[in-house]
């Protein structure tokens, strides 16, 4: 009798691929894809009204929305939004006639100088509002109001030891003077520049200085210095105090970390000692509480001035 055939195994049927299921609603706590953010992003930022012509670069490796592409507008609608806060009062301002404009701390235009000045950040801030002054400006003026907000500045010079942050300076602010060294801008009647130019300090209203951090930072903090140890962090700070003695802005900004030893510094920076307080410390390091009376002492120079002539540690004084 013949053999029954065999019967082949049917071939296996392929099998379906599972059926999309449809996107759930995000919750409000749910992460945001990217371009949910850059969908997101285009509803609150007009780029015209910010003055930036660019949009949103393709999809990239290189390509993050965490607002430092330079076509986020970020910052520009940070800086916008702080400005329009007090574009009332600032175009209220603009009605005054100018000599009573002026009776404040500061004169217009700003004349900015900058110590320590890395990226020179308070340049391109006061760019950023004059821009949004201006675009409030214009609305103003079509709504019959004053057309001219008055807020002029001009960046007149920029000090910064690192070469690859005088190059970015270089660059970017081609007009300013540069010069590499805050410990050498006093003492003489011209500064050389980063060119080998004998330079003069330009004249300033406004000095900005973000003096080093690294011996104040918590980050070294079985190493810290304090201002009277010699580190780069005193001898910069102490530095700008000299270029304000010399050259007495009008006003002075300093930037530092929050663990500096910010009541020394404003003892150096005022030239004023409260004596109610000179036994606490308040510097950084190697301080005992002590008495201050045994070390603190004054002279009187040839002019009836009263002199410092020995000063504790814990007293911000020269």
């Amino acid at each position: 009798a013949a053999a029954a055939a065999k019967k082949k195994p049917a071939a296996a049927a392929a099998k379906k691929p599972p059926a999309k299921k449809s996107a759930a609603k995000k919750k409000s706590g749910d992460a945001m894809t990217f371009e949910e953010m850059k969908a997101e992003k285009a509803k609150d930022i007009d780029v015209k009204k910010l003055n930036n012509p660019q949009s949103f670069p393709d999809d990239g490796p290189y390509v993050e929305p965490v607002g430092i592409d330079a076509t986020g507008g970020i910052v520009e609608g940070i800086i916008g939004g702080m400005v329009q806060k007090v574009g009332k009062l600032l175009l209220a301002s603009t009605k005054l006639e100018e000599e009573e404009r002026n009776d404040g701390e500061l004169e217009f235009p700003l004349k900015l100088n900058t110590a320590c000045s890395g990226t020179d950040a308070p340049s391109i801030a006061l760019g950023l509002v004059k821009e949004c002054l201006d675009r409030l400006s214009t609305e103003n003026e079509k709504d019959g109001g004053a057309g001219d907000h008055g807020f002029e500045y001009e960046h007149n010079m920029s000090c910064e030891l690192e070469p690859f942050k005088q190059a970015y300076i270089s660059r970017n602010f081609p007009d300013t003077k540069l010069f590499p060294d805050i410990t050498k801008l006093t003492g003489g009647k011209t500064v050389t520049d980063v060119y080998g130019r004998a330079q003069t300090i330009p004249e300033s209203n406004l000095f900005i200085a973000g003096t080093s951090c690294k011996d104040f930072s918590m980050l070294k903090s079985s190493h810290r210095k304090d201002i009277e140890d010699k580190g780069t962090s005193g001898e910069t700070f102490l530095a700008a105090v000299e270029y304000l003695e010399q050259e007495q802005p009008k006003m002075a900004i300093f930037e530092n970390v929050q663990n500096a030893p910010w009541e020394k510094m404003q003892e150096y920076i005022e030239g004023r000692i409260d004596l109610k307080d000179r036994n606490d410390a308040k510097g950084i390091t190697g301080m005992k509480k002590g008495n201050a009376d045994k070390d603190l002492k004054f002279e009187i120079d040839d002019q009836g001035r009263y002199v410092v002539a020995e000063v504790p540690k814990q007293i911000g004084a020269r």
